[in-house]
């Protein structure tokens, strides 16, 4: 006896069968890719006995025998295995197993399988249609539609190949794959079947997730596809998705699992299962929203299908899956399955209750929960364990133990690739991990799971865990936009509709406070305004205020805008105050505290802000030393994320924002503007009286007085739109501005000798001229007189100036080789336009649009603040009174106008 592969790989011409016509070349294909998916119910329905179907060892239904056959149904193709096969080992796909058993030809296996599927095969004479009615002529243009697409889709499908774990949407889902196949543009095809078994359709999903599409003129009204088949007593669940189908068919291996692709359809696909098993438990596994409820209640009253609803509105079961787990979601489904065969009777016969059509578990995580007597007698191994076919156990190679292991917790861990930090699922948001103790034990526990009873050793685990990350098995979602998370939900930014929070959309933060859109602050707002007004100013501090308002919506919203803001005032002031309202705004767990010579100095410091949404600074002094990483904090740049012990894995963005509080201004050693352009300073300039602060004390103090109203504050800030927040904290109040100028200049000996010692020269490109907009930089030339030490032409040189200007104010100056560019990068930000410029003649380095402040210019000692744009630019060098010859002595007396000397006389 020839072996079914050679029958099957026969290269003789095409033949046609003698009673109906069928090309074997032509047609194999068409019915091989109908029969994919079916082979179960073909097998059975054509002789084969389905107790011998199945994938553990036992009698071959062709050839008896007693541990000799294996029915695994590689691929959904009907596979088999067996070791005798009438004198020798033969296998091959369903046509061959009905060979095999029958003795059939593969012609009449080929022919009996199509008559099944209702696949009429092409003949030559094609029968006479049957008389045409006034319907019909209506309905047979829409026939033909439908009949043109379920042979492109019988065509689409045959072509594509069996899709992989490793499918974009499958691993968004965190399913396998089943019965989906690919086609050559990577996109997830479904197949449709009608109510006859044959092939109607296709649905078509995009790799992403984001289209859906049904083929063009397929019929999709009672489609359905079966993406798990089981024993005939078995419950048979019935889903509005594929990912739903699957998610249940992984948790519930002993089920039937159908998809409808719709809740509409939902009904009528019970109804037809109905029909065809009258006995046999239906479950309609719907989503948790109106929609979903109506197709439940239909279904429960058309085909006797219990309901089964995700716990939480507004889940699916997939939702559910990712969020709980295979345990989890197994465990939902039991209970709700439970709990319905109990509350709902059979409405088809309402003298008897419904099935519950319950089975023994054969998942093997449940069995941790067994009493170990039934762990004994429990048959199924866990998911990592397998037995070859002298039956003995061994481990999944871990190449494949890790996708199994990541979809076992897809939902509940996912991997940030680029920092090289876990995250959990934390209910309201995905919690990032900078310490990995919390997520290898999540995996480790799910692997000594499910390499029971065999057990595993640490470097098992190890390459399991490392192949899951190097392969990205288990990406964070794609964080929403335009939203902000509370404890109740994700609030939309645009409608401010609160939605649940699920691991599909969430973030990587959630405020801990509930949305209330009804709640207010009137204390807050009253105390703001009081804690920054300054009676010795005439502005309003309302634009001071409004700037806060601006700087808390950021923070919530969490928007780049790379400044931070520092809060200047005596003790007692309210700072201390704010920086408390900021940090229980965003919750303290989304706050680091560090200070500035921990971040600079400490090299694992900045892991501390790692989905953080705030870095509070407190004291921040004078600390007089470098302030690279304060820069690259809040300009968004990569920071590492280096931990003590561990080997650096990644980096990330801070996408929080700096809250620094101190008593003086802050001074740093970086002369540069990178950190003058991203401050706001705000000062609070009035100190709480004791009789203020024993009032507060009795109505409660800060956590119950303000705090309580930060549902409200929320809702102030919200208000805003991200242009009017960008547009208050890019055009800071003049008061903020001029603090910013005075904590440049006490933190910048260039800004602060430039503004007390120069005046801008406005000019342009067209009447520049060298002697009235040009000032040569020079050098330092010092010598000693009468045992002090003084610089040549400090009156006509900036950098002589400069380096007198420090000795006289006991600062530590720059080199010359940096002062240019610095006086000009000081200058642009304070709104000048200066450059470097060389001089035609002389060929000596200068910057024009800048000149040295004379002596007995109007106010040249008094208002360090001309720079602000007021006074002193427009002036005429004519008009002012010519003062005696400088003493060189680097004070800030400076000669009469050095400009109306001759060349030789400067250089």
């Amino acid at each position: 006896m020839s072996s079914p592969r050679d029958a099957g790989a026969s290269t003789s011409p095409p033949t046609k069968h003698p009673r109906r016509g069928i090309r074997l070349k032509r047609d194999f294909s068409a019915v091989k890719a109908a029969a994919q998916g079916r082979w179960p119910w073909l097998l059975r329905e054509l002789g084969v006995d389905p107790d011998m179907l199945k994938r553990d060892h036992g009698p071959c239904p062709g050839c008896g025998g007693t541990d000799r056959f294996r029915f695994d149904n590689l691929q959904e193709h009907g596979t088999w295995y067996c070791s005798t096969g009438g004198g020798e080992p033969a296998h091959g796909d369903g046509f061959e197993l009905l060979c095999h058993v029958h003795g059939w030809s593969h012609a009449e296996a080929l022919q009996r399988v199509a008559e099944l599927l209702n696949l009429d095969a092409t003949d030559s004479r094609p029968a006479p249609p049957p008389p045409a009615t006034a319907g019909s002529r209506r309905d047979a243009p829409q026939a033909e539609k439908h009949a043109r697409a379920a042979r492109r889709a019988a065509d689409d499908w045959a072509r594509a190949k069996p899709a992989s774990a490793d499918h974009p949407y499958l691993q968004r889902k965190g399913v396998n794959p089943f019965v989906a196949r690919v086609d050559t543009s990577g996109r997830l095809l479904l197949p449709v079947y009608g109510a006859e078994g044959a092939m109607q359709s296709l649905e078509r999903i995009s790799a992403d997730g984001m289209t859906k599409k049904a083929l063009a003129g397929g019929r999709m009204q009672g489609g359905y596809c079966e993406v798990q088949p089981s024993a005939e007593d078995a419950p048979t669940a019935i889903t509005e998705g594929y990912a739903d189908a699957c998610s249940i068919a992984m948790a519930m291996p002993t089920w039937r699992v159908v998809c409808a692709y719709s809740a509409g359809q939902i009904p009528a696909v019970a109804a037809m299962l109905r029909a065809q098993a009258p006995d046999r438990p239906l479950l309609a596994a719907v989503d948790h929203d109106e929609a979903g409820t109506r197709a439940a209640a239909r279904a429960l009253k058309a085909a006797a299908a219990l309901p089964l609803r995700p716990p939480e509105p507004g889940q699916d079961w997939n939702d559910y899956h990712q969020a709980n787990g295979l345990v989890g979601l197994r465990k939902a489904l039991e209970q709700a399955h439970q709990e319905n065969s109990e509350t709902h009777t059979n409405p088809l016969n309402p003298l008897n209750p419904l099935d519950t059509g319950s089975q023994p578990s054969r998942n093997p995580l449940a069995k941790l929960s067994q009493p170990e007597e039934q762990q004994e007698e429990e048959s199924a191994l866990g998911a990592l364990v397998y037995e070859t076919e002298k039956g003995d156990k061994r481990l999944t190679i871990e190449s494949k133990a890790a996708v199994i292991v990541a979809n076992l917790v897809r939902g509940r861990l996912a991997l940030d690739a680029e920092a090289g930090a876990w995250l959990l699922w934390c209910k309201t948001h995905w919690e990032p991990q900078t310490i990995p103790a919390a997520a290898e034990k999540l995996l480790a526990d799910v692997v000594d799971r499910e390499s029971d009873p065999l057990g595993f050793k640490v470097g098992y685990l190890n390459g399991v865990v490392a192949i899951i990350s190097k392969r990205g098995l288990l990406p964070p979602p794609q964080w929403p936009t335009r939203v902000v998370p509370f404890a109740n939900g994700l609030v939309d930014l645009d409608s401010t509709r609160i939605a649940q929070a699920t691991p599909k959309r969430a973030l990587d933060w959630a405020l801990p406070h509930r949305f209330d859109p009804r709640a207010t602050c009137p204390t807050i707002k009253a105390w703001l305004r009081r804690a920054v007004a300054d009676d010795a100013k005439d502005d309003d501090p309302e634009e001071t205020v409004e700037l806060l308002r601006a700087w808390l919506a950021a923070l919530v919203r969490g928007l780049s805008i790379q400044v931070f803001l520092v809060l200047i005032g005596r003790g007692g002031s309210g700072k201390g105050t704010f920086q408390r309202l900021a940090a229980a705004l965003v919750g303290l767990r989304n706050t680091a505290i560090s200070t500035i010579r921990d971040l600079e100095e400490n090299r694992f410091e900045t892991a501390k802000l790692y989905g953080k949404r705030l870095c509070m600074i407190n004291e921040a002094g004078r600390y007089n030393g470098k302030v690279d990483m304060l820069k690259a904090i809040t300009g968004g740049d990569y920071l590492p994320l280096e931990r003590k012990n561990v080997q650096q894995t990644g980096s990330f963005v801070f996408g929080g924002l700096v809250l620094m509080a101190t008593n003086e201004q802050l001074a740093s050693s970086d002369p540069t503007s990178g950190l003058e352009r991203r401050r706001l300073t705000v000062r609070f300039p009035r100190s709480a009286t004791p009789e203020e602060r024993a009032e507060w004390r009795a109505r409660g103090g800060e956590e119950g007085v303000l705090h309580a109203e930060i549902p409200g504050l929320i809702n102030w800030i919200l208000e805003l739109s991200e242009d009017e927040i960008r547009a208050r904290i890019e055009k800071p109040p003049a008061r903020v501005v001029e603090e910013n100028v005075l904590g440049m200049a006490a933190g910048n000996t260039v800004a602060d000798w430039l503004m007390d010692c120069c005046m801008p020269v406005p000019y342009s490109d067209v009447d520049f001229d060298e002697a009235r907009h040009w000032t040569p930089i020079g050098t330092r030339r010092e010598r000693r007189d009468s045992g002090r030490l003084v610089y040549d032409k400090v009156d006509q040189w900036l950098y002589a100036s400069y380096l007198a200007w420090c000795d006289e104010q006991a600062r530590k100056p720059v080199s010359v080789k940096r002062f240019g560019d610095i006086v000009i990068d000081i200058a642009e930000t304070l709104g000048h336009r200066l450059a470097r410029h060389q001089h035609s003649r002389l060929r000596t380095i200068g910057i024009k649009g800048l000149r040295l402040r004379l002596r007995n210019e109007d106010g040249w000692a008094e208002d360090p603040h001309d720079w602000l744009g007021a006074r002193g630019c427009e002036s005429t060098v004519e008009s002012i009174e010519p003062a005696p010859q400088a003493d060189a002595r680097g004070s800030r007396g400076f000669s009469e106008n050095l400009h109306q000397k001759s060349d030789a006389e400067v250089f």
